[in-house]
């Protein structure tokens, strides 16, 4: 099972478009936070939709510099937000913590 993992995208949409065209398959997408840089909720989205051409499982968390309602979106077609929840993937759980600890920086999403 090929398994994708992703960081820090911050908003730089241009290197989604190219790793999925040269990545091809994969079983599980995850993206762990910072999807956007201090973007809105369905810009997040969109970003996120990019890797469903590749993957039907799109697992992603919302970081400290993605829009707070992001963490009460669910998801959009296959893509599936585990903020504060689990999903498993043939016998893989995977755990969805987003946001950060309380940075000097009061970016949008911090927990104490």
């Amino acid at each position: 099972m090929d398994i994708l993992a992703v960081a820090d995208i911050h908003s730089r949409i241009g290197y989604v478009r190219r790793l999925v065209e040269k990545i091809g398959k994969v079983y599980v997408v995850v993206i762990a936070g910072d999807i956007t840089n201090f973007g809105n909720a369905d810009f997040a989205l969109h970003i996120v939709s990019l890797f469903q051409k590749i993957c039907r499982n799109v697992l992603f968390v919302p970081g400290n510099c993605d829009d707070p309602k992001l963490t009460r979106i669910s998801g959009k077609n296959n893509s599936i937000n585990i903020h504060g929840k689990y999903f498993i993937v043939n016998n893989i759980v995977f755990l969805g913590i987003g946001g950060s600890n309380i940075t000097p920086f009061h970016t949008p999403v911090e927990y104490s």
